[in-house]
C-alpha cells in the first residue's frame, strides 16, 4: 500500500445562518480542498523526532474568513483576499496575527479548544461561530483552517491545512453564522 491508501484526508464545510428568530438557513453544505499545507503538517508530525517539544505546534488552531477568492486547488497556501484585524469589526471573538507560509503575516481567529472536538474516532469538528458584532457589512465568500507552527521554527509559520471558496455570504448585524467544518483521516 502506498500513503494515500493508509491516509486520505478530506473535508466538509457546512454553513448555517442563525437568524434572530432562532431560524436556521443551510447556505453551505459540500466538501472541501484539503490543501498542502495539511500534507506537510502531518509529515513534519510524524517524522518529528524530538518528543519534549510540545504536540500544540501540529494542531489546527486557526480560522480565517476571506471576501475574495483563490482557485480551489490542493497547492492553494493562502485566501485569496483574507480579512484584516479592522474588517473583523468589535468582535469578541479572539483575534491573532500569524506568519503564513507565503511570509506574510495576517490576521485570525483563534479557535477555542472547547469548539474542536472528535465528532467519530476519524473525524475532527471545527465549529466557528461569526456573531452578530463579527465581520459586518461584508461579503464573505472564502475561508481556512491553518496549523500552528509545524516545522518548530522561530518565530512561528502557519499553514494552510483545509480552504473553501463559495457563493458570496453577506454578512449582516441581523444573523449568527456558523462554521461545521469536519476533517476526516
Amino acid at each position: 500500500m502506498n500513503y494515500k491508501e493508509k491516509i486520505e484526508p478530506v473535508g466538509h464545510l457546512q454553513i448555517i445562518r442563525v437568524n434572530s428568530d432562532n431560524s436556521q438557513d443551510v447556505l453551505l453544505d459540500d466538501h472541501n480542498i484539503i490543501t498542502d499545507g495539511m500534507g506537510r503538517t502531518l509529515a513534519a508530525m510524524f517524522s518529528h523526532e524530538d518528543k519534549t517539544s510540545s504536540f500544540d505546534n501540529f494542531t489546527i488552531p486557526y480560522f480565517q474568513l476571506g471576501d475574495g477568492s483563490a482557485l480551489m486547488t490542493s497547492s492553494v497556501t493562502a485566501l485569496g483576499s483574507p480579512l484584516t484585524t479592522g474588517e473583523y469589526g468589535s468582535t469578541d471573538i479572539t483575534l491573532s496575527s500569524i506568519k503564513i507560509s507565503t511570509g506574510d503575516t495576517e490576521t485570525v481567529m483563534a479557535l477555542h479548544s472547547a469548539y474542536i472536538y472528535k465528532s467519530a474516532s476519524n473525524k475532527v469538528t471545527y465549529s466557528i461561530t461569526i456573531d452578530q458584532n463579527t465581520a459586518n457589512l461584508l461579503n464573505i465568500n472564502e475561508c481556512g483552517i491553518f496549523s500552528k507552527n509545524p516545522y518548530l521554527q522561530n518565530p512561528p509559520v502557519s499553514y494552510l491545512c483545509a480552504y473553501r471558496s463559495f457563493e458570496a455570504v453577506p454578512k449582516r448585524s441581523s444573523y449568527t453564522l456558523i462554521f461545521n467544518w469536519t476533517i476526516e483521516f
